[in-house]
């Protein structure tokens, strides 16, 4: 029983050598003390575990970083901020995929994620794609699709001139 008066689930896994694994999945955000007593009521381990809230996706944004366009084998850049209901930064397992505009999947586009130092929920990611066409750029935090998308991004082979870039530069979505 809890200082709450409330008993809450956990399983106890006996590893047969004198170990336990204790497991218990809170239901509400926000800071537990656990504490560990033996049989005999002894207090053995007391520990503070924060449970962050669940992130949303549709607070979450994507962000791009110049244009919506590259060539092929040349970097293109967006940022995934991840936030929680209340809008605040929040980790999450994001996603990121590919496909052709009717669907199939791309397995070939190159894509490495970053965490951004000193920005809890932040994340930046490069992707290089070895062909060109027209493409959707599918983005999930916890398997559950962002705000916004799928994103058309366009790949060429070659680069834009100058004329070409300028509307394409700093869209946010």
């Amino acid at each position: 029983m809890c200082k709450d008066g409330l008993q809450y689930p956990f399983g106890i896994f006996d590893h047969q050598d004198g170990q336990y694994t204790i497991c218990h999945t809170p239901t509400l955000p926000g800071e537990y003390t656990v504490v560990v007593n033996a049989a005999d009521g002894k207090q053995l381990k007391a520990f503070k575990v924060v449970v962050d809230p669940d992130p949303d996706p549709m607070k979450s944004v994507v962000q791009h970083h110049g244009p919506m366009y590259s060539a092929v084998g040349s970097p293109a850049t967006f940022s995934v901020m991840v936030r929680d209901g209340a809008g605040n930064p929040a980790d999450g397992n994001v996603q990121v995929s590919f496909t052709t505009m009717d669907g199939a999947p791309i397995r070939n586009i190159e894509v490495t994620k970053k965490a951004r130092p000193g920005e809890p929920g932040v994340y930046d990611y490069v992707y290089k794609s070895p062909v060109a066409g027209q493409f959707l750029k599918h983005v999930a935090v916890n398997g559950k699709p962002i705000q916004g998308g799928p994103f058309i991004i366009t790949v060429g082979s070659h680069g834009l001139d100058d004329s070409q870039q300028g509307s394409l530069f700093n869209k946010t979505i």
